[in-house]
């Protein structure tokens, strides 16, 4: 999710498109984003130290939101750009090289 980041927005789609392919799949990176998540909101990511707490806490909810939209039988390629979409674009804060 780290590149997402710095993805504009065509790039942004083109990810949700390749992700929406199989709706159980979905669900598990869902799950794995949600996961991941609470550790670095634990400080466990190092990388994403350019986040506040507010804003991976409101990435966490987006993500269970998300999922909760998914498993109502929303489209999920159309859930999963409104997520990316939603993501705020930080690369003056990201260190270059780093993915």
């Amino acid at each position: 999710l780290s590149s997402v980041f710095r993805a504009k927005v065509g790039e942004r789609l083109k990810i949700a498109s390749k992700l929406s392919k199989e709706r159980e799949e979905i669900k598990i990176w869902l799950e794995m984003q949600i996961f991941f998540w609470h550790k670095v909101l634990l400080g466990k990511g190092e990388k994403f130290k350019f986040l506040t707490p507010k804003q991976i806490v409101k990435i966490i909810r987006e993500l269970e939101k998300t999922k909760n939209l998914v498993e109502q039988n929303i489209n999920p390629r159309l859930a999963l750009e409104v997520f990316l979409l939603d993501l705020p674009k930080v690369s003056s804060y990201l260190t270059p090289g780093v993915k």
